[in-house]
């Protein structure tokens, strides 16, 4: 998981620079005892993560990609683990929570199912390879936590339509950010646009990341989409010349 190696990042940052936790505790104005135990589960705030960045003299988006980096978990599915969520929505809706940090309790407490129904949900997960859930309830991943779908893959047949349809319907309050822009773009702005985006794409997953650290009331469910494609509004192209 990525509070491992966040832990494995920072351990590694500390013997480089010959921090004894003692200085790392003064340095994060905590006691020593508090560093032993973020040390020990990750646990770390947003703030937290912020001010060892700033002591470490990097930016937080680099010592998050080294995280996840270091953790080397698969941010992809096999075909048959991705054919087993599509079939089951209930533990894609499970592993999805399971994914952004959300607990077995948590999810029994929020939404219309039993401990019994969720423990059979994550056990059901664990015989695909996806988690390994431990004696006290908690979960231990064994993927990233930014899955990538695979294109044309089973997850995707079976929602994207139904996603993309629901997220456009919905339609943007003044409190949503939105933006859309018909313009016409040579290939060499199209690539530049093309490279902004992708690095826009990492910068909002490796923040997600860091915000799974933080308690679940601090934390709210939001959608992107990142989209560029050659395209002309219907009630102009229909007037053009064949």
């Amino acid at each position: 998981m990525i509070e491992h190696s966040l832990v494995y990042v920072i351990k590694q940052e500390l013997k480089r620079r010959e921090w004894p936790y003692k200085a790392f505790a003064r340095k994060m104005n905590l006691s020593e005892s508090s560093i032993k135990r973020l040390m020990s589960n990750g646990q770390f705030s947003l703030a937290q993560l912020n001010h060892i960045a700033h002591l470490f003299a990097i930016p937080l988006s680099n010592l998050l990609l080294q995280a996840e980096q270091s953790a080397q978990l698969p941010d992809q599915l096999s075909d048959m683990q991705e054919q087993y969520l599509a079939n089951n929505v209930e533990a894609l809706s499970c592993f999805h929570m399971l994914l952004n940090g959300w607990t077995i309790s948590e999810i029994v407490n929020d939404y219309q199912w039993q401990l019994p129904e969720v423990i059979q949900i994550v056990i059901g997960l664990q015989k695909q390879g996806l988690l390994e859930l431990n004696a006290d309830d908690s979960v231990k991943l064994k993927t990233a936590a930014v899955i990538r779908w695979r294109d044309n893959g089973p997850v995707r047949q079976a929602f994207e339509k139904q996603i993309q349809q629901e997220f456009m319907q919905t339609g943007f309050s003044e409190n949503d950010w939105f933006l859309f822009d018909a313009l016409e773009l040579s290939p060499s702005s199209v690539t530049i646009i093309e490279n902004k985006l992708d690095a826009l794409k990492h910068q909002i997953r490796q923040l997600s990341a860091a915000d799974r650290t933080l308690p679940k009331h601090r934390r709210k469910a939001y959608a992107t989409m990142l989209a560029l494609k050659p395209w002309t509004f219907s009630l102009v192209a229909h007037k053009r010349r064949n």
